[in-house]
C-alpha cells in the first residue's frame, strides 16, 4: 500500500519538511475544531496559515489541543513585506504559531508576500 502524498517529506538541511500543506484559508475556530484535527488525524503535518487568515493563534490552539506532539507538525505561515520590516511582526507570528520564535526553529516558517511591485523594489534596496 502506497503512503498517501501528504505524508511525504523533503529533507532540507537536515528538517523533514512534510511536501503537503493543509491551507487553513477562511477558517475559525469552529471549522479548524473540526477539519483541522481531522487533517491531523489523518496524517498530515504541515499546516499552512498566514497574518492575513487571522487565524494564526487559532491553529495553534486546535494542534495544541489535537493530541499531535507540536514537535510533529511543520506549521508554515505567511507575513505581508510590509510588516516583515517590523522585527516584531513575524516573531509574533511565529509565536502564535506555537513557535519560539527563532528563525533557526525547523517547526514553524515564515514566508514573506511581495505582493505590489514596489515592495519588491523596497526588499531589493
Amino acid at each position: 500500500m502506497t503512503a498517501p502524498p501528504w505524508t511525504e517529506t523533503l529533507n532540507i538541511k537536515s528538517a523533514l519538511i512534510p511536501k503537503l500543506g493543509f491551507r487553513t484559508y477562511g477558517m475559525s475556530v469552529g471549522s479548524l475544531q473540526c477539519v483541522l484535527v481531522a487533517a491531523l488525524k489523518n496524517g498530515f503535518r504541515h499546516i499552512a496559515t498566514a497574518q492575513i487568515y487571522r487565524n494564526e493563534e487559532d491553529v495553534r490552539v486546535v494542534i495544541r489541543g489535537s493530541g499531535i506532539p507540536r514537535a510533529d507538525v511543520f506549521v508554515t505561515t505567511k507575513v505581508w513585506v510590509a510588516t516583515i520590516l517590523k522585527h516584531a511582526s513575524w516573531r509574533q507570528s511565529m509565536r502564535a504559531c506555537g513557535s519560539s520564535g527563532r528563525i533557526t526553529s525547523t517547526s514553524c516558517s515564515f514566508i514573506g508576500h511581495a505582493s505590489a511591485p514596489r515592495w519588491r523594489r523596497k526588499l531589493r534596496g
